[in-house]
């Protein structure tokens, strides 16, 4: 309906703000859809009669303050006043949940009051996409409940914190490569697979004394629109598993059992570990307590950096704890988890060398 008004499309710099560009359309009508920076800084000093706010549940999470929704929300009141005065200037939030906080909380909270000019709706995803089968949901469900309610069930948690500081992530990943095996020592191997959207997380760690280190981690992308050449991963943990003559893997049980079958057929002895909240819960509380005493070591990368910053501690009513990426971001912990993993292993299982009946050749 809108495409006839379009201003032609012109990115070039002598273009002008009177042309349409990858940041605004520009109508025949004189108006124009702006898209801005999630700052209440950018928002100030403007004129509009609407604004879509996307995602303000994550704004605090992404520009680093306690109230972020709440400073951009309040920079663009101003913009929406003379408009308000002669029946428009309406605002909108789109939003996946998060904890029991912020404004758009507040809406939800409020929506029994009599509020003629708020409208609030909640839809989960069963609704807006009822061809998710019920054996997808059950899955989702059973890996991570409290992540399912906020990200899939549109429910808000009552308390949602951040795992790690900057201070902690930053003191634990390491500048450098990935370290040379070294004779004698027990080296412990975890994947977490995926094939088609996730990253395919390898990693090999050890034990020395009360510290942990990641000798060896790698995060496999899958190909856009595609899938993640199992073979090659294959090969890559072969070498991995050879030159650090890793003791034993541990690989997640959800997707994880084709690349175990093609593990033990090449001779590497691997664990299929059902991947349930409470496991999670575990590797997770024994990985925290080796960072928070700046007692692990990981080999720096975009990708954990990323990871590590990202990952939330969720309370539920009840007070149940689950960790995991923010709702409806699109971030993954797929080497996250294998770093919790292995800081698990290393902490749970002997050190020591092999007793000569466990050697098992490839």
């Amino acid at each position: 309906m809108l495409a006839p008004y379009v201003v032609q499309y012109d990115n070039r710099p002598e273009a002008g703000k009177r042309s349409s560009n990858k940041d605004q359309l520009v109508f025949t009508t004189r108006q124009i859809i702006r898209g801005m920076p999630c700052s209440a800084k950018a928002v100030r000093g403007m004129t509009a009669f609407g604004a879509i706010f996307d995602e303000p549940c994550h704004y605090s999470r992404e520009l680093g303050s306690v109230r972020g929704d709440a400073e951009v929300y309040r920079a663009v009141l101003p913009a929406l006043r003379v408009f308000r005065n002669i029946g428009l200037g309406w605002d909108l939030s789109i939003s996946s949940p998060q904890a029991k906080e912020g404004t758009v909380w507040e809406a939800y909270d409020q929506r029994e009051a009599r509020r003629d000019w708020q409208l609030t709706m909640r839809a989960p995803t069963w609704l807006i996409d009822p061809g998710w089968s019920d054996a997808q949901m059950a899955v989702e469900r059973e890996r991570d409940p409290l992540g399912f309610a906020i990200e899939y069930g549109a429910e808000f948690a009552e308390m949602i914190a951040g795992l790690f500081t900057r201070e902690e992530v930053d003191a634990v990943l390491t500048r450098r490569g990935p370290s040379p095996p070294v004779a004698g020592r027990v080296y412990w191997g975890r994947v977490d697979p995926a094939f088609v959207r996730d990253r395919f997380g390898i990693g090999v760690g050890h034990a020395e004394g009360e510290w942990f280190r990641a000798d060896w981690l790698k995060a496999v992308e899958p190909p856009k629109g595609g899938a993640v050449n199992l073979q090659a991963v294959l090969e890559q943990i072969r070498q991995v598993h050879v030159e650090y003559k890793v003791r034993r893997w541990i690989t997640d049980q959800y997707a994880g059992e084709p690349i175990a079958q093609l593990m033990r057929a090449a001779g590497i002895p691997v664990e299929v570990q059902a991947w349930s909240a409470g496991y999670k819960q575990t590797i997770y509380s024994t990985f925290v307590s080796k960072v928070r005493a700046r007692r692990a070591e990981m080999p720096w990368s975009a990708v954990l950096d990323r990871e590590l910053i990202r990952l939330q501690q969720r309370t539920s009513k009840s007070g149940s704890v689950t960790i995991g990426h923010p709702a409806a971001s699109g971030e993954t912990d797929d080497l996250a988890d294998v770093c919790a993993g292995l800081a698990h292993d290393c902490a749970s299982q002997p050190s020591g060398p092999r007793r000569a009946w466990e050697v098992r050749p490839l």
